[in-house]
């Protein structure tokens, strides 16, 4: 049962009910004044506290807390007397940061002592910390000296971010915009990116380079004279480098870490504000505000009972500062690159009072980066700290996943379930070390245990899946990316999964419907277009498949001129032969060794009837690839239709060395033979491709001409009998102006 504390019983009492009449020696006028001390966080943290009290009734004051440490914050709240105390109810931000939870309940409550006011501060219920002041009058020249000077640091190294009244501002227009502003940095379809700039700490300036490795990896070096300090992350672990100490500290990341990457991306140079929306944070409030005399607006989000504060430029809707999760950056002086705003300076408040800048004059997208640079050095592997973690098999099993050492992983994983116990995430990551060693049904049993201890996570069904795909068992892994989707229907990738599953089962059209899922859940991942598309286009659905080929593309695709060319096979299918050209000739433009590119361009010239540049690209496709029997029959046929026979013979008798079994092959040459009037050889070949494939009206009625030309007529009429009971209109013809005798 909830209990009420006497102190929230004596706020709602003492704020709540003017009339009341209280039994007190203390007066409101009595803590009148200036108080400096300090404020004394139950986690050992010590900031300086100055409080101004005013009062405003016998019993009632207006109090500001002033925290020149703590971000250069002030607050304002109003107290009641009690007693011998003070009584100060819950504070709203003027200056500075706002607190950080949306279910926030602080109140502070101060025994008077003359000169002394000391109590606790206490956030919904709980101590949160120790308060000490004395009052001015006991505070002696160099103690107000130390506190001006206080002041002035705090001002110059924080700044004044000041906090006014609410504004009524339409917020659904504010979030659009707080999107767009940063979308249109991602419609730079950013894969890598550069900065390279200086660090200021502690009045040292030192060379800074930063490398992203889009979405989640992060590098940064930082050049001590001559001594660089590294900070990494990827897809497994922390990790940093102290040169000083010569230190390597390491911290593998669980599944639930792995989802709170924050300091792994971008987003903290150029800010979180539209990550933050697009994460479900919602804007519940705008206020005006002024950073170090510079109007903003100030925009308070909230998810579940999380808080987060950014301040925007009221004109262009950029970044100017962000309060998330205890951790304070500012941003400035805008400069434009590849034709988007990005900040060139940005400042990192920390709790500690540290104070780190920035000012960056590389910017440079998607260039090559060393991924090597992810790993750690072999030279720093035997410096890492002694540690009394107790996931130190789990830290060190992360740094050989992340090497690629997937059986070392795997041996400390299962030394981190021997000491720690079993945790599904771990049996995860064995069975994720198991997948990429190959062995898919060592993984699936891992899987199933990590499914045995949390059968709610769905990544591990969407794992599990994979591992069945791998070894071919599209219908049962398309059940656990099923089951994987039932827990959370977002997943982007299960989708993709589902349809490759499907595609591979020859439901296309259902492969279709969940690559358009997986697209409406994440329309910034190239492959999921891609993919699309080739299955689109498979099944027929031709406008809507070339529009995401493209959307392919324009997001950087890591094979361009395969969705050129499959937009050339959509026109090419719709018989619209000349885009068919446009496009297969643009996929060879960036790729000329692909012979099936190649040797589409030749079939749509083909098509055209543009015998010449058939040739030319079938022979050129002839040079990456000749084995291609199919091929070798299609420059067969350009030739006859070139009117070169021999031509056309030579080709199609490779054809058949390399495939006899194509009864086409056989008629084309037959008709080669007898427009160069080797009728027995025609014959021949006719009745060759018969035997292959005795259902074909057509070449009946081709033979028996023939042997109508060797003046055969029994033969060339029983061909045309048999032609004729096939339907074969012109043999019904030919036949009956057969004479057969009846010897």
């Amino acid at each position: 049962m909830r209990q009420i504390s006497i102190i929230s019983l004596l706020l709602v009492s003492s704020l709540g009910f003017n009339h009341c009449i209280f039994s007190q020696s203390l007066k409101a006028k009595d803590v009148e004044g200036l108080w400096y001390g300090n404020y004394y966080l139950t986690t050992g943290t010590n900031y300086e506290l100055i409080v101004e009290i005013k009062a405003l009734r016998k019993s009632q004051v207006e109090v500001q807390l002033y925290y020149p440490s703590y971000f250069n914050s002030k607050y304002k709240a109003i107290g009641v007397i009690n007693q011998d105390s003070v009584l100060i109810g819950s504070t709203s931000v003027t200056q500075g940061v706002g607190n950080f939870l949306v279910d926030y309940d602080d109140q502070m409550l101060l025994a008077f002592d003359g000169s002394t006011l000391k109590g606790t501060y206490l956030v919904n219920g709980e101590i949160f910390a120790d308060v000490s002041l004395e009052n001015e009058s006991v505070i002696d020249e160099n103690q107000r000296s130390v506190y001006r000077n206080l002041i002035n640091e705090s001002n110059q190294k924080f700044g004044q971010s000041l906090v006014g009244n609410e504004l009524r501002l339409d917020i659904d227009s504010l979030s659009q915009v707080a999107i767009e502003n940063v979308a249109s940095f991602n419609n730079l379809n950013v894969s890598t990116m550069l900065i390279e700039g200086n660090v200021t700490a502690g009045g040292i300036e030192f060379p800074a380079r930063m490398e992203f490795h889009m979405p989640e990896s992060m590098y940064i070096e930082l050049d001590f004279q001559g001594q660089k300090f590294l900070k990494v992350s990827n897809e497994v672990i922390n990790w940093e480098y102290d040169p000083f100490n010569d230190e390597l500290t390491i911290d593998s990341l669980s599944e639930e870490t792995d989802n709170n990457k924050a300091d792994n991306s971008y987003d903290n140079f150029i800010g979180t504000l539209a990550s933050s929306i697009e994460g479900g944070f919602k804007i519940s409030n705008v206020q005006k505000s002024f950073l170090n005399k510079m109007e903003a607006y100030r925009l308070t989000l909230e998810k579940d009972n999380e808080k987060r504060y950014f301040s925007i430029d009221p004109k262009t809707a950029n970044l100017l500062r962000q309060e998330v999760a205890g951790k304070v950056n500012s941003y400035g002086n805008y400069q434009t690159f590849e034709g988007i705003p990005i900040p060139t300076s940005t400042t990192e408040f920390q709790s500690n009072g540290q104070v780190l800048e920035f000012t960056f004059d590389n910017f440079q997208f998607n260039i090559s980066l060393d991924t090597n640079k992810l790993k750690i050095p072999e030279h720093l592997k035997g410096k890492i700290k002694p540690t009394n973690n107790p996931n130190a098999y789990t830290d060190k099993a992360g740094v050989y996943f992340n090497e690629g050492e997937y059986e070392e992983a795997k041996k400390y994983y299962e030394l981190a379930i021997k000491s720690q116990g079993e945790a599904g995430w771990i049996y995860h990551r064995i069975g994720k070390c198991s997948h990429r060693l190959g062995s898919y049904y060592e993984a699936i049993g891992f899987y199933q245990k990590a499914i045995s201890i949390d059968p709610e996570d769905a990544v591990y069904y969407n794992d599990m899946g994979l591992s069945k795909y791998d070894l071919g068992d599209y219908k049962n892994a398309l059940i656990d990316f099923e089951k994987a989707l039932s827990i959370d229907s977002n997943m982007a990738v299960t989708h993709s999964n589902k349809a490759n599953s499907y595609y591979f089962l020859n439901e296309k059209e259902k492969a279709f419907e969940s690559f358009s899922k997986a697209i409406e859940l994440d329309s910034s991942n190239a492959n999921f277009y891609a993919n699309h598309g080739i299955v689109g286009v498979e099944v027929g659905i031709y406008s809507e498949a070339r529009n995401s080929l493209k959307s392919a593309i324009n997001l950087s695709y890591d094979n361009s001129a395969k969705m050129y060319n499959w937009i050339g096979i959509s026109f090419y299918r719709e018989e619209v032969y000349d885009s068919a050209v446009m496009y297969f000739t643009e996929a060879i433009n960036i790729n000329d060794t692909q012979y099936n590119y190649v040797k589409n361009l030749a079939m749509a010239y083909y098509e055209l009837d543009k015998m010449d540049k058939a040739q030319l690209y079938f022979e050129d496709a002839l040079e990456l690839n000749n084995e291609d029997d199919d091929l070798l029959n299609y420059l067969g046929l350009t030739f006859y239709n070139m009117g070169d026979y021999d031509g056309a013979n030579y080709y199609f008798n490779k054809a058949i060395t390399i495939n006899s079994k194509n009864a086409t092959y056989y008629d084309n040459r037959a008709y080669t033979y007898e427009q160069l009037g080797s009728y027995t050889k025609a014959i021949e070949d006719l009745t060759t491709s018969i035997q292959l494939y005795p259902d074909d009206a057509e070449v009946f009625y081709r033979r028996g001409l023939i042997y109508k030309l060797q003046h055969n007529n029994f033969n060339a009429c029983q061909d045309f009998k048999k032609a004729a009971e096939m339907e074969h209109e012109e043999a019904e013809e030919a036949f009956k102006n057969c004479k057969i005798s009846d010897g």
